[in-house]
């Protein structure tokens, strides 16, 4: 078995099944390294406010990369490529219109290394339109296909030039497909196919906006695939469907979506696959601050963490925001920090002495499992005096299963819902909830060993690159747990599983856009 997977083909068959649609059956394939150097966003209309642009046939580290990532993925024993390829074949051979045709002959000599889609006609809920652009690398070769199945295909119907594109409808929805020296065109109807070939014929296209430019900058290199979002065109489009105080909330909170465009990016890597975002609608968009030192701190038997920095400025700006566009008719624009002071409630003062928040479920069996909460303040005697706070009101109120620490240090709630105690206690500038007095007290010790020296931990903030650290999955003691589950369906996809090493979660900056990235890796 060939188990260097052309995985290219899973792309492949999803653009080459719009031109196999005409001989009435579906599918695709690929297999070249080549493409016709035509970009697919030069096919698509100037105010597109989607598009996808997907490799279909990866060359170079793309396709070395992902033949080694789905080796390992499957321990080699899944040849995707051909797996496809056989089921395109199959598509051709069930139709008596195509049946002598295969892949091998009569797709692979045309197929390019990338496809897009443009979506278009967003009315709030779905997309009405689009238009697809499939590069093609032998024009003689694409057009002798599409010759074949015009002639032999039963939902072919009106046939017509445009533009220096030949093209057909099918007479089962209306789609019209159409071949040009760089691409096979494809629209949901006539009026979007020539839409496509305006533009891929010189006319304002999607490639030449600056929005989109500026924007596509921002894609990782690399990438297997591109979403392109124009979300302030979406809003546009939806109308009324949006809801404008909504908007205005955000716009508050430094959120500017009226304006904003985003691009996601899919990366395989030779053992990881990452999925990369960055948009220009706020910074706040991927948090601030740096919560990497927190969750560092966190016990080595981590299974899972997450952490957020600088969440009291956070907490602030988006009551400022509140305060701002009110919650008409309770509560008026400017009148919330009023009414809050007048409870006594001082959000200012609230949200100055708060920190970073972190989370972490540690253990490693369903018998120790446990984990806690933590909260940094500005000084240790506000952690100590919001506690104790706590521990009077807790007192005054007879909560049942509730008793004080040791010392006075917190306290602890046990209750028939939990596995074990609730644990509320302090250690320097961090207030501590945890789940189990162990667990929590390990935390609050700041002792022992902790993710900073984690080889797994190290590796995934290295994968982040310049991303900070946000969040952080153990693979390895999430499969030893489900081991324990009894489940049949774990044992089957237990040697995949086992293939998992980490997942890493992170966000930065890179110049206006705020950045965000998702990191699942595989043992090396």
């Amino acid at each position: 078995m060939n188990t260097r997977i052309r995985l290219s083909a899973v792309l492949s068959s999803a653009a080459a099944a719009a031109v196999l649609a005409f001989a009435g059956c579906g599918g695709g394939g690929g297999g070249s390294d080549s493409g016709s150097g035509a970009d697919p966003a030069s096919a698509a209309p100037a105010d597109t406010t989607v598009f996808i642009d997907g490799s279909v046939r990866p060359s170079g580290d793309l396709k070395s990369n992902l033949q080694d990532l789905v080796d390992k993925a499957t321990n080699g024993q899944v040849d995707a490529g051909q797996e496809i390829i056989k089921q395109i074949d199959n598509a051709f051979a069930q139709d008596s219109s195509t049946q002598d045709l295969t892949y091998e002959d009569d797709v692979a000599p045309w197929l390019g290394e990338k496809a897009g889609i443009a979506l278009s006609g967003y009315d709030g809920t779905d997309f009405k339109d689009y238009t697809a652009a499939l590069q093609v690398t032998d024009s003689g070769a694409a057009s002798d296909f599409f010759d074949k199945i015009k002639k032999e295909g039963e939902h072919v119907g009106k046939e017509g030039s445009y533009n220096g594109y030949d093209y057909a409808t099918s007479t089962e929805d209306g789609t019209v497909l159409g071949l040009g020296d760089d691409f096979f065109i494809l629209g949901t109807n006539l009026a979007d196919f020539k839409a496509g070939v305006d533009a891929a014929s010189g006319s304002d296209s999607l490639e030449s906006s600056k929005t989109y430019s500026d924007t596509i900058d921002h894609a990782s290199d690399n990438s297997m695939a591109d979403v392109y979002v124009d979300i302030g065109g979406l809003i546009k489009q939806s109308g009324q469907t949006v809801d404008q105080q909504v908007l205005d909330f955000y716009k508050a909170l430094g959120v500017n979506f009226s304006d904003a465009t985003a691009v996601a990016s899919l990366v395989p890597n030779s053992d990881s696959v990452e999925l990369d975002f960055a948009t220009n609608a706020g910074s706040s968009i991927s948090g601030t601050g740096d919560p990497s030192e927190l969750i560092s701190s966190f016990p080595s038997d981590t299974i899972a963490a997450f952490a957020s920095a600088g969440v009291g400025e956070q907490l602030q700006q988006a009551l400022t925001g509140i305060n701002k566009v009110g919650f008409p008719p309770e509560v008026p624009p400017g009148a919330l920090f009023q009414t809050l002071s007048s409870a006594g409630i001082n959000v200012k003062q609230i949200t100055s002495k708060i920190g970073d928040i972190g989370l972490f479920v540690n253990g490693s069996g369903l018998s120790d499992i446990g984990g806690a909460l933590i909260v940094t303040t500005d000084s240790a005697k506000t952690a100590s005096d919001t506690v104790r706070s706590f521990t009077r009101f807790m007192q005054r109120a007879g909560a049942t299963g509730f008793s004080v620490l040791k010392g006075g240090q917190g306290f602890s709630v046990v209750n028939s819902g939990l596995p074990r105690p609730l644990v509320v206690t302090f250690k320097g500038d961090k207030i501590l909830a945890g789940l189990g007095l162990a667990q929590t007290l390990k935390a609050a010790s700041g002792g022992g060993s902790t993710l900073a020296g984690s080889q797994t931990f190290k590796d995934a903030q290295s994968a982040l690159g310049d991303a900070k650290i946000s969040g952080f999955v153990d693979a390895s003691p999430l499969v030893a747990l489900g081991q324990l589950s009894n489940d049949p369906s774990f044992e089957t996809a237990r040697p995949y599983l086992e293939n998992l090493a980490y997942l890493a979660v992170g966000y930065g900056t890179d110049g206006d856009f705020a950045t965000s990235k998702v990191i699942v890796a595989l043992d090396k």
